[in-house]
């Protein structure tokens, strides 16, 4: 028992000399303050990114949107660039994650309106950063969207309000390309899908609008990702900034809670 006690006492914490805790103790502190500095670093809005959000919010907001011809614009834009690393999205690693980050999708999908169901309370936080978090939305290949993406709005609004009944329960559980049933939709075909949004790839930074282009194929891949926003027309960007102007008040929902 004396051999046991003995051991013990001699690892014990209190029993550490006095000049390791005078080292420990400011490194600690400092190693605090350095984590929190690039976290400040990381999220704060640079002079780049106030400019372009200065310019985006000068654009002037079209009344009476032609949602298609914006949708096709975007696709031009879009297809115009080249460039094989374009809209990739930076990888944040977590379960499922690959899932989130099937890049092929670039290559073989096709842009949409995307709806917002729900979304992680940091994306809508204003913050230009290399970060993303977890949504849900809708999306339809259909056509009948493509010039009605508010449409999409009635079918979110009814699943939200009954997500205590409905998979959106568990907000932690990731699903893709869910087809929804058809007397819900209008008897078109509508996706409900997880998605990581980048928050860079928004004009704002944050989410300000339920509506925003995105790339999927529903067909081929589990990913869809957010268009980056130097491919949406004019605008698009316009109206993501100012939802009020082209949205009509009966479809609003309140997504944000």
């Amino acid at each position: 028992m004396a051999y046991c006690f003995s051991y013990n006492k001699r690892y014990d914490a209190g029993a550490l000399p006095s000049w390791l805790w005078v080292i420990a103790i400011p490194l600690f502190i400092a190693g605090i303050v350095l984590v929190v500095a690039a976290y400040k670093k990381m999220n704060r809005l640079t002079p780049e990114s106030e400019e372009q959000l200065n310019r985006y919010l000068s654009y002037p907001v079209k009344e009476n949107l032609n949602y298609k011809e914006e949708l096709e614009i975007t696709r031009q834009n879009f297809c115009a660039d080249t460039n094989p690393q374009k809209n990739l999205a930076k990888m944040r690693y977590f379960v499922n994650a690959n899932n989130c980050y099937d890049y092929s999708v670039i290559k073989t999908g096709r842009i949409y309106y995307g709806c917002l169901v729900q979304a992680s309370e940091s994306l809508f936080v204003r913050r230009f950063t290399q970060l993303s978090d977890g949504a849900v939305i809708l999306y339809s290949p259909d056509e009948y969207f493509e010039e009605n993406p508010h449409e999409l709005f009635k079918v979110a609004e009814l699943l939200y309000a009954n997500k205590q009944h409905n998979i959106l329960k568990n907000e932690s559980q990731f699903f893709t390309n869910i087809r929804l049933p058809l007397d819900i939709t209008g008897g078109r075909e509508v996706f409900m899908t997880t998605l990581m949004i980048y928050k860079l790839y928004l004009p704002s930074g944050c989410l300000t609008n339920n509506l925003f282009p995105i790339i999927a194929n529903p067909a081929t891949s589990k990913s869809s990702f957010v268009i980056d926003v130097k491919y949406w027309s004019d605008n698009l960007i316009a109206d993501f900034l100012h939802p009020e102007k082209n949205t009509p008040a009966d479809d609003v929902y309140d997504s944000y809670n």
